[in-house]
């Protein structure tokens, strides 16, 4: 018996050498695939706070997650003052476990956006704020999760504007079970109607009297009822599925994958077998469907044409209305909303042929599909329609990549076997890189700062148009030169009256025959930005466009910088 003990033993110690042994190895290898992830309650699952690791499946990257669930530096829930706050909602793309934190899009359209001379709706180039862009991105999320997202934690770090980051070439699917084949998420779903989509009446949405129109109230009614009578299924909590990553021994599993790189190891291999299983249950619908199977795992080649089935045409229906309830739960928070679709990798290849080629072989011009931006554009129809700011990145970004002959996605170029041509079809595949996440994120500042430019124009000149209520008084009229400080009250239109500061005094003509002149001489302009501070002495005429009453003024004002 102590014989069988000691062999026992000697063999327990053999395997935990073995064991050490591998894991050194691996580590000294420079082997990684941490296990980030964790059950939830809500959408299914989420990046496990504190988790980090070097990942290294595709690209490689040091990731680390904040206390709050997110792939993003620490952020404190109370927006500091001075600060425009936006908040990033998406999938994998926007996660990008790919490339360094510092890398992302999101971090490039925050350190660029300092740079940017418009200022957002409320600020002003004298008083700019700082900028916060906070990543909300989880891998596997479609729509139906960004909104949980949105409602649960987003809206809580009150952003200026919430930036839904759609990536085409998943995202329709996962919303829709069907399509999906995953039982461990949430989705959202629409009630059975027999007389036609859309056409059940439903709860009219709450909108506060005097607030301006809602997205929903503005929009058709078809889709306006199906944001209205979207439910949540939640019923994933019962799946098998999901209690088995929730039970006990999940959870000691989990810790166990978070610092064994041999558990990690042997999780990545069922992963790879996993994924091999799903290529060739690709492959062969692709057979049957008498098109090859050129798309990179996990996207869909159904998604660039017009939905021909009934799935494909309810999974367009629900993520239409998943956008349109997020832009409505948003401006309800007194949010800025705004749509953004990301690219795939055979959208914006480089080569213009390999492109129009994959088009021919999934035989587009029998639906009237000139390219391969149907989705994008199917998109920006929703949004135009209901006054939802979009922007589509695969365009630029295409010629972006065409002219340069730059690969977005991607890491590696697979060479060619046996000396064959290589297979330039299927480099660009994956998510960005470093090269695809700067040159989005700086599409998305010029895109930006052109709106905000846009929009301050527009307040700008309808502030100029409008009359004063109150003219400067007839005690300010009449100050002094020498007076340094006088608070100067006016009423634009509707405005609220602002109280102007005025620290030099001078006697100088109002100038209105051009926008130059009238930005020299401290008129207000058409931009609608602030100024830095002037005064001026002026003869209003009854055709000034601010609409002075004609007499002489002393005018307190602040002056184009």
């Amino acid at each position: 018996m102590r014989r069988l003990g000691k062999r026992l033993a000697a063999a327990a110690a053999g395997v935990a050498l073995a064991l050490a042994a591998g894991e050194v190895a691996l580590r000294v290898a420079g082997f990684s695939s941490p296990h980030l992830y964790r059950p939830h309650p809500v959408r299914g699952w989420e990046l496990a706070p504190g988790a980090s690791g070097l990942w290294t499946e595709e690209g490689r990257a040091w990731v680390e997650v904040n206390p709050a669930g997110f792939r993003d530096v620490p952020r404190q829930r109370a927006k500091p003052a001075g600060v425009f706050r936006i908040a990033v909602l998406g999938d994998s793309q926007t996660e990008a476990l790919q490339v360094e934190r510092e890398e992302r899009f999101t971090a490039v359209l925050e350190d660029e956006l300092a740079g940017c001379r418009a200022a957002p709706p409320g600020w002003s180039g004298a008083d700019r704020p700082r900028f916060e862009v906070l990543n909300f991105g989880v891998a596997g999320y479609g729509t139906a999760q960004e909104l949980l997202t949105l409602r649960d934690e987003a809206l809580a770090y009150d952003p200026d504007l919430v930036l839904l980051a759609v990536y085409t070439g998943n995202d329709v699917r996962n919303n829709l079970e069907a399509l999906e084949l995953d039982p461990a998420r949430p989705y959202f779903v629409l009630p059975v109607d027999e007389t036609g989509p859309g056409s059940a009446p439903g709860p009219a949405p709450s909108v506060d009297v005097g607030a301006p129109p809602s997205v929903v109230t503005d929009a058709p009614p078809s889709v306006v009822a199906d944001a209205r009578n979207l439910e949540l299924d939640d019923s994933f909590r019962d799946s098998r599925a999901y209690r088995l990553r929730t039970a006990p021994g999940a959870v000691l599993a989990y810790a166990l994958l978070r610092r064994s790189r041999l558990a990690q190891l042997a999780k990545r291999g069922v992963s790879a077998a996993k994924e091999r299983e799903a290529a060739a249950a690709a492959e062969e619908r692709a057979e049957k469907a008498d098109e090859e199977a050129l798309a990179e795992l996990g996207l869909d080649n159904a998604v660039y044409s017009p939905p021909a089935t009934p799935e494909w045409r309810e999974a367009w229906r629900v993520t239409e209305a998943l956008v349109l309830r997020m832009a409505e739960e948003a401006r309800a928070a007194g949010t800025g909303f705004a749509l953004v679709t990301l690219s795939n990798g055979i959208q914006v290849h480089p080569e213009r042929e390999v492109r129009r080629d994959f088009a021919a072989r999934l035989g587009l011009e029998r639906f009237g599909v000139r390219d391969l931006l149907y989705p994008d554009r199917r998109l920006a129809r929703l949004a135009e329609r209901h006054g939802i700011p979009h922007f589509l990145l695969a365009g630029p970004l295409r010629r972006l990549a065409e002219r340069r002959s730059l690969y977005l996605h991607g890491f590696e170029r697979p060479a060619a076997d046996g000396g064959a041509a290589p297979d330039v079809a299927r480099w660009n595949q994956g998510h960005w890189n470093s090269e695809g996440h700067r040159a989005a994120g700086e599409l998305l500042v010029t895109w930006l700062c052109r709106r905000w430019r846009r929009e301050g124009a527009a307040q700008g000149a309808e502030a100029s148009s409008a009359t004063i209520r109150s003219p400067i008084s007839a005690a300010s009229r009449s100050l002094p030169a020498r007076l340094r400080w006088q608070q100067v009250s006016w009423y634009i239109g509707a405005s609220t009256p602002a109280k102007i500061p005025v620290r030099s005094w001078k006697a100088t003509p109002l100038r209105t025959s051009s926008r130059p002149a009238a930005r020299r001489w401290g008129y207000p302009s058409t931009t609608g930005s602030r100024y830095g501070w002037s005064s001026t002495k002026a003869r209003a005429r009854s055709s000034d466009p601010i609409g002075f009453e004609p007499g002489t003024y002393w005018l307190g004002c602040r002056k184009w910088t």
